[in-house]
């Protein structure tokens, strides 16, 4: 019977030891992962905005797996998830949220331009491409939906540049500038890619004339956390 006391009793101590030895390892394994997120937050801490701004695009980069739409100037259209490649085709949705130079907070409704072009290597603009446009949010009693034809106007190794005669507009895609424009009212071949910078320059609020391009808060953005995907 002691016998019997003495093993239940050895029984338990050695279980209490191991359950504090697993204690005191779990203890160890959180002050280390303490430790690195901590190491994380100084290394962070340590950067400038726009040394962060760098490494997280990098990271976003690096996360990206089609090497043609990385190789070209639509890197930064792909890396903000404008520009996308479904099969053999290169789809693009264009969210125009900012349709005035009042402030940089996006307006309460959306101008949504969607079109796809083959997807070529390297990537090549053809000189017509169909688009769908769509009009919806606050201020607009019906959803407004466009089909129409993109012509093109001129197109280098860095931008392109489209006019639609449906709606007399431009749509720009600048890989200089990282911009995306959306012109409208507007006469065939008054809008170059290379006078935008000017137009923009000479824009005046009290002009009844001035040309106010449409964009999108998505490639003004210099904040590159909003890219990232959280699971």
């Amino acid at each position: 019977m002691n016998k019997l006391i003495g093993l239940s009793l050895l029984f338990i101590t050695s279980c209490s030891e191991q359950e504090m030895r697993e204690q005191t390892t779990n203890q160890k394994e959180e002050i280390v992962e303490q430790d690195k997120t901590v190491s994380i937050d100084v290394a962070k801490s340590s950067l400038t905005f726009e040394e962060l701004q760098d490494s997280l695009r990098l990271q976003l980069l690096k996360s990206k797996p089609n090497n043609n739409l990385k190789a070209g100037f639509l890197q930064e259209f792909y890396i903000r998830g404008l520009v996308r490649q479904e099969g053999n085709k290169i789809v693009f949705e264009l969210p125009f949220d900012l349709h005035s130079f009042d402030c940089g907070a996006p307006d309460c409704y959306l101008t949504d331009i969607t079109f796809s072009i083959p997807a070529t290597e390297p990537i090549s603009f053809p000189q017509k491409v169909e688009f769908s446009l769509s009009e919806y949010g606050c201020g607009i009693d019906q959803e407004t939906s466009i089909n129409g034809i993109f012509e093109r106007v001129e197109s280098t190794s860095n931008y392109v540049n489209y006019y639609t005669k449906e709606t007399k507009s431009n749509l720009a895609i600048d890989g200089n500038t990282r911009q995306v424009y959306y012109f409208t009212d507007v006469e065939p071949n008054s809008t170059k890619v290379d006078s935008i910078d000017k137009i923009l320059e000479r824009y005046n609020e009290e002009d009844p004339n001035a040309i106010v391009p449409y964009r999108s808060t998505v490639m003004t953005s210099n904040e590159y956390e909003r890219f990232l995907k959280t699971e």
